[in-house]
């Protein structure tokens, strides 16, 4: 069973928050009063973990060994997890659902907050990220 776990991201401060669910640290007094404050953006921890062990949050941007950079977000509707290349719920049709198969595959480079550009790779990245079906094999 997978731990639950939150981080939030402080739009004051302009940093990352772990554990939030435990702590009173902050502004607000507990974390519910977080989870409603225009302040913070909450995120929860995905129960899965990269190539390297890092625990992967909602929010983070990871480097797929097949599909290159996506954002992990959370399919209401399907209850799962996704990788996406935006943040936008309308792409979700085109997305990758992960689970704990992909740890060989995923490796967090950033999240959206604090390193929003590794969702905008240049061309040469693109190019080189693209995987022909001998690779795959």
């Amino acid at each position: 069973m997978r731990p639950i776990k939150f981080r939030a991201w402080d739009k004051e401060l302009k940093e990352m928050e772990y554990d939030v669910q435990d702590n009173t640290d902050y502004e607000t007094d507990m974390f519910p009063d977080m989870l409603h404050s225009k302040r913070y953006v909450v995120m929860q921890f995905t129960g899965l973990k990269d190539k390297n062990g890092k625990e992967i949050y909602e929010g983070d941007i990871v480097r797929h060994g097949i599909f290159g950079n996506k954002v992990v977000c959370w399919h209401e509707w399907k209850g799962a997890w996704y990788v996406s290349p935006t943040t936008d719920p309308s792409t979700v049709d085109k997305d990758y659902f992960i689970d704990r198969q992909d740890d060989n595959f995923c490796e967090i480079i950033g999240n959206i907050y604090e390193n929003p550009a590794l969702l905008t790779p240049t061309r040469e990245q693109d190019e080189s990220q693209e995987k022909k079906p001998e690779d795959l094999k």
